[in-house]
């Protein structure tokens, strides 16, 4: 799984940096710090019975991890940094390998 999430009640009016920042932070540990780039890529998640009955509209961000450990969140259980060519071989939900492709075709990111 990518790290993110949703908006929450409240946040509406944040910037979407900021929500970010906060997901980074519930699902990677208060010590990790990320520089948040651009928006790299948008995609919609497709309706995945039973879990949900609704498509969701996803940005995903280019970021670079500045400072700080990791310390997984009780939603995950496991972390890795993978090359472009171990990505292709990641187990993904529904509509995530168009989106992750395009992820490595932004211009910072290495071959």
């Amino acid at each position: 799984m990518l790290p993110g999430g949703r908006i929450e009640a409240g946040e509406e009016s944040l910037p979407p940096t900021a929500v970010l920042r906060r997901e980074l932070s519930e699902e990677l540990g208060p010590d990790f710090a990320c520089e948040v780039r651009a928006p790299v890529a948008v995609w919609i998640r497709p309706p995945d019975p039973p879990r949900r009955n609704v498509s969701v509209f996803i940005v995903g961000y280019l970021c670079r991890r500045s400072a700080g450990e990791i310390a997984l969140s009780d939603e995950h259980t496991e972390y890795r940094w993978v090359t472009r060519a171990e990505s292709a071989t990641l187990q993904l939900a529904p509509g995530y390998r168009a989106a992750l492709d395009q992820f490595w075709l932004t211009p910072d990111m290495p071959p």
